[in-house]
């Protein structure tokens, strides 16, 4: 069979999977719905917490379904220093953490803005679920002759080396995630916009001590 072909079956099939969950909640928790009224109030609060849920899982999926097209990208002219003060003051409204950037870079790149910020949103939005109210979090750039950097860097709980190996899979929750909230598509979207941008993501990390998630980005696309 294609490879191409595959991957989509493959695709398909967990996406499938993932979507049956909250179906399945839904259609349970309306069959057995009485005629309480506060029964009813609790179900359709659970029902409408569930359509929200499949809403981001379906957008997530469109996503990723465009991200090998070639408009996926809306390139433009950005200064990545004001990128990375723009990623930090979003940051902040995440979370109370001991929050530090490290903003080296003072190029200006073409690249799609709003979806590097996804990417290190998501990246930073894990750093913070994965940490407590007195843990570091780093947001940093850096750049050199030949590649320019873009990281998030937590003291949390790290990541598990056979675990390491599959969090860029699409649908992975390993068990240091399982009750975070989210598809286990986030790191997969990450993954999808760097490369749409010829670059590629590295995570170097330690249990009990955390994690630092890099982009890394050619300079020859800069300007």
């Amino acid at each position: 069979m294609n490879p191409y072909f595959e991957s989509q079956r493959n695709f398909l099939n967990d996406a499938g999977h993932e979507l049956r969950t909250p179906i399945t909640i839904i259609q349970g928790h309306l069959e057995l719905m009485g005629d309480d009224p506060q029964e009813q109030k609790e179900t359709i609060a659970l029902v409408l917490d569930e359509v929200d849920r499949m809403n981001r899982l379906v957008n997530d999926l469109m996503l990723l379904a465009k991200s090998e097209r070639p408009d996926f990208l809306q390139k433009e002219v950005i200064d990545v220093f004001c990128l990375m003060e723009d990623i930090y003051k979003k940051a902040l409204g995440l979370g109370s953490r001991d929050w530090l950037l490290e903003n080296k870079a003072t190029i200006n790149i073409i690249g799609d803005r709003q979806r590097l910020i996804q990417a290190l949103m998501n990246l930073v939005r894990n750093a913070v679920q994965n940490t407590t109210e007195t843990s570091l979090i780093i947001i940093g750039s850096n750049q050199d002759r030949n590649f320019f950097k873009l990281w998030v860097q937590d003291t949390g709980k790290g990541i598990e080396p056979e675990e390491k190996k599959h969090i860029f899979e699409r649908f992975y929750k390993g068990k240091s995630i399982q009750n975070i909230e989210g598809s286990g598509l986030g790191l997969s979207i990450v993954k999808a916009i760097v490369e749409a941008h010829n670059g590629w993501i590295e995570c170097v990390s330690e249990v009990g001590k955390g994690s630092t998630f890099t982009i890394i980005l050619p300079v020859n696309d800069t300007l």
